[in-house]
């Protein structure tokens, strides 16, 4: 005879359910456990994890899944979203992409052509700077652009692969005159408040058509 773990019945051996490692008579066995969706191993309820769709083990959370950061739900790893360290599910993610700081590496906005007043047949410029230890912030290149773009619109800010784990590439939204791009400040506070390494690319006049 063993006793059930749950509600603490004598049962037989040969009609007991070992779950966890602990045997547990039928009536307990239905009410008290269930399946991982992951796993397929029976769990005690009190060891789940779960959403409205998806009931798994911890086990498998821990190794398998992840949680959404704006919905809670959960997410298996390989259907993942990532933006910076946060984690999201397709349905969110495609929510607040719009929204994003940091654009995609294809992005590519229609040109805006700034120049001093006064200024006559100037040649335009595009700079490309490029961040590095730094990590993929959104709160951050937030506060860069904030910088930057005071009085008008020059910079975005967009992913490189090339760079070490995806770290964001600033670039000069627009063409300008060389008098117009805004170094000092820009580059102050990438250095000071979020201690990036910058690499500042070569500047390539562009002639507006």
């Amino acid at each position: 005879m063993v006793t059930c773990y749950c509600c603490g019945e004598e049962i037989d051996v040969d009609d007991a359910y070992n779950v966890e490692g602990e045997y547990v008579c039928e009536s307990c066995y239905d009410d008290e456990t269930f399946e991982c969706d992951c796993c397929n191993d029976r769990i005690f309820y009190n060891n789940r994890v779960s959403d409205y769709y998806t009931m798994i083990c911890e086990c498998c959370y821990e190794n398998h899944y992840y949680r959404c950061e704006k919905c809670n739900c959960l997410v298996y790893n390989e259907d993942v979203y990532w933006v910076g360290d946060y984690a999201y599910c397709s349905e969110c993610y495609d929510e607040i992409k719009d929204n994003f700081r940091i654009k995609s590496y294809n992005y590519k906005p229609k040109p805006i052509f700034y120049k001093r007043d006064g200024e006559e047949a100037v040649r335009y410029y595009g700079v490309e700077l490029e961040i590095d230890d730094g990590g993929y912030d959104d709160n951050n290149a937030g506060q860069i652009l904030k910088t930057a773009n005071l009085s008008d619109e020059l910079l975005y800010a967009k992913t490189d692969s090339s760079l070490d784990d995806e770290m964001e590439l600033i670039i000069i939204s627009s063409p300008n005159c060389y008098q117009y791009i805004p170094y000092t400040a820009f580059c102050y506070k990438c250095c000071r408040d979020y201690f990036y390494t910058i690499q500042i690319l070569p500047v390539i006049p562009a002639l507006r058509e």
